[in-house]
């Protein structure tokens, strides 16, 4: 007796349901992954003993070491900063203003930022600083 034997085939494994299946992992990681922002000005706060967290609307202002002037991440000049200030008050309801100044930045100058802040009509100032490590006894 002869038996018939089929042409044997090359095997193969579909893939498409996985490729279907990684798309729809890779989507989903993308969608829900929170991206960390990174500040565009650099500053080295000083330390205090009363530092906490903020969460309100605010406007910064941020001075730099070399004396550079950033409101809102976008740099300006001592001369814009009361136009700039004015514009951003009249488009908040009740703004606080924080300011970062780089514990090497001069002192005058941020003593100018500050005034000019006060000129301006801000009543809530706060001056940003790092929290110190606590001593353990």
């Amino acid at each position: 007796m002869k038996f018939q034997t089929r042409a044997k085939g090359k095997p193969s494994i579909q893939i498409t349901s996985l490729i279907d299946l990684m798309f729809t992992i890779i989507i989903f990681l993308l969608v829900t992954t929170t991206f960390v922002e990174k500040p565009a000005v650099q500053i080295e706060l000083p330390h205090g003993h009363q530092s906490q967290k903020i969460e309100e609307e605010k406007i910064t202002l941020s001075i730099t070491a070399d004396g550079k002037i950033f409101l809102n991440h976008d740099e300006i000049a001592l001369t814009q900063l009361p136009g700039k200030l004015k514009m951003e008050k009249s488009r908040l309801k009740d703004p606080m203003v924080t300011l970062e100044a780089d514990k090497k930045a001069a002192y005058g100058l941020a003593i100018e930022v500050m005034d000019q802040i006060q000129l301006a009509g801000f009543k809530r100032v706060i001056a940003l600083t790092e929290p110190e490590a606590r001593i353990q006894n």
